[in-house]
């Protein structure tokens, strides 16, 4: 059970510490919203309570947004987290000072090595941490086997020269550091490619790029670096060459890290080529522990995928051993906020199984033009396509577009259960005729709508179709109440028709663009 420190006209958090100390058995997870007053003063309260009480029921605090000015209160926190699993503690100025007297407490007279491994989860997000408080991070919470989730991001003052692998040297730190993360949020610290790389050096078994294979560290890491400088080509080299070989990394997240084209393909190069025969005779090969599972590279200024593509393919008993590299398995992409245009067409056409190969993709924001839209969904529209759903949001490809995927939709979708048509400036009568071929189940089509097979019904598997940010109104509405009659289990999110006076109603969902509301 939750306690919330909630409703503003009572900012004392008396009743929630007299819980506490009550040893309340219903009391699990403390959650103080920053409305409430939870400072020093009361640090120090909950501190004594947990460290003289000793085991209590009491397994979670979460109060971040607090401003903690005493920095022995922020020790004697420290000492008292014995038996706490998920921490999350302070505001923007806690700093380094405040950091460090955290992870003192938590050092002192052994404790760090005593505390029976409770803590799973530190949420050290936007602390103003620099490279003093990461180095206590390191000192303190490198060695904790149960820590699984931590979260370091918006410290802008931790790079961008920041040296992992010096740092774990210097403390006598053994390898790897952080033994038992799986995720790690490392977005907006000003990190550069050295710093990413050293970090992944530090973190992988035994620190060795040229690392047997044969001895598996399976980690499943979810690694967050957005937002940081990957601009350096030959950096992003060497960073991707120790991140293909360390066995470690399965979900990547490199949003907005200014990569561009020359830096995708040193990636592609690196990851796909320089590892083609990493686990050829493993017993390990269908492990995902050896493989990226989901990659997300939006936002940076990348044009061209076409290498990528062509090292995309779908798993099959005969594929050959030879062909096993870091993107073997990638199911999930996201390519969001890159201009591919006419570029996109070319990467499905010199390798469609790319398109087949993955579970999900994002492509919103692409100005991929209504002939990649077409030939997207065409493609993965057969029974042997992974791709479940696809975000073709806010590309501009109007009611032509709409009027063209059409041809490609009737009777619903043989792979896809998601598809994002939103924002993109179709008229009503564009979304009419896209929304009403879905109810021609009867008979199959080609590619060009063209039906076959009169008294055969189609196979559907779309669940979710969304068209808001696009024209809508009565002749939307009434086409969607004959597409449900139809398919039932078809959720079409659209524009709320303008209603005078009206409430919204509860299917409702507001979108990301102001003043637009969809009606699910």
């Amino acid at each position: 059970m939750s306690a919330w420190g909630k409703n503003g006209s009572a900012r004392s958090c008396e009743t929630l510490l007299k819980r506490v100390e009550e040893n309340d058995p219903k009391l699990t997870e403390l959650v103080i919203l920053p409305l409430k007053k939870f400072g020093s003063r009361e640090v120090f309260r909950l501190a004594k309570c947990l460290e003289s009480r000793g085991p209590t029921n009491l397994r979670s605090l979460q109060a971040s947004g607090h401003a903690i000015d005493d920095c022995n209160a922020l020790e004697a926190l420290g000492r008292a987290l014995t038996h706490v699993e998920n921490v999350a503690i302070g505001d923007s100025n806690m700093g380094d000072e405040g950091v460090c007297a955290l992870c003192r407490g938590m050092e002192a007279d052994g404790k760090v090595k005593n505390r029976n491994n409770a803590l799973k989860s530190i949420d050290l997000s936007l602390k103003n941490i620099g490279e003093d408080g990461l180095i206590a991070i390191l000192q303190v919470l490198s060695k904790l086997s149960s820590l699984k989730y931590m979260d370091l991001s918006r410290n802008d003052n931790i790079g961008p020269s920041f040296d992992f692998w010096e740092a774990k040297s210097s403390l006598s730190l053994p390898t790897p550091i952080f033994p038992g993360l799986t995720f790690l949020d490392l977005s907006d610290c000003s990190l550069n490619t050295k710093s990413c790389t050293t970090l992944l050096k530090a973190m992988q078994l035994n620190g060795n790029t040229e690392q047997d294979t044969t001895v598996k560290e399976v980690r499943n890491l979810v690694l967050k670096l957005n937002s940081n400088d990957l601009s350096d080509r030959n950096g992003v080299k060497e960073m991707t060459n120790i991140l293909s070989r360390c066995n470690l990394v399965t979900e990547l997240y490199v949003s907005r890290c200014q990569i561009g084209d020359e830096g995708m393909e040193q990636i592609v190069e690196e990851c796909c080529c320089s590892t083609k025969l990493k686990a050829r005779d493993s017993d390990d090969y269908e492990s995902n522990s050896l493989f990226l599972r989901r990659l997300d590279l939006s936002y940076n200024n990348i044009t061209c995928v076409s290498s990528l593509a062509l090292e995309l393919h779908l798993p099959s008993d005969g594929t050959s051993r030879n062909d096993c590299h870091y993107f073997s398995r990638l199911r999930t992409l996201d390519l969001s906020g890159n201009s591919l245009g006419q570029n996109l067409v070319a990467s499905i056409q010199c390798n469609p199984q790319w398109i087949l190969s993955l579970e999900e993709l994002d492509l919103s924001h692409t100005a991929c033009e209504i002939s990649g839209a077409v030939e997207l969904i065409r493609r993965c529209n057969c029974h042997n396509s992974l791709l479940k759903k696809l975000n073709l949001f806010g590309n501009g490809i109007g009611s032509d577009g709409f009027f063209e995927l059409s041809k490609v939709l009737h009777g619903g979708h043989l792979s896809l259960e998601y598809l994002d048509l939103g924002g993109n400036g179709a008229s009503e009568s564009g979304v009419v005729a896209l929304v009403g071929v879905l109810k021609n189940t009867l008979g199959n089509h080609d590619e060009n709508g063209n039906q076959h097979a009169i008294n055969e019904k189609r196979e559907n598997k779309l669940r979710v179709l969304v068209v808001g940010g696009n024209g809508g109104g009565a002749a939307l509405e009434e086409v969607v109440k004959e597409v449900q009659k139809v398919l039932p289990d078809l959720d079409i999110a659209r524009d709320k028709p303008k209603q005078k006076n009206s409430a919204m109603p509860s299917g409702s969902m507001v979108n990301s663009t102001p003043g637009t509301t969809w009606m699910s």
